[in-house]
């Protein structure tokens, strides 16, 4: 399952932290993967999770999407 940017619907950070947990038990019981990119929202990485950060220079913030170089 994949997510792009989950936090821009408004939700609360509490809300969306329930959200993912509930989503990677059931990813677990089903051997399936939950991918999703943000970044607003910090959400724990467990001892089978992968972490990407953004590497390209965005406005305000790094970015996930960029032109090489930049």
């Amino acid at each position: 399952m994949i997510l792009d940017t989950p936090k821009q619907e408004e939700l609360h950070t509490a809300d969306l932290a329930q959200y993912l947990t509930e989503l990677e038990k059931m990813c677990e019981a089903n051997n399936a993967q939950l991918i999703f990119s943000s970044t607003e929202y910090d959400h724990p990485t467990g001892q089978n999770d992968m972490r990407w950060l953004p590497t390209y220079k965005g406005p305000d913030k790094p970015m996930y999407l960029g032109k090489r170089g930049t």
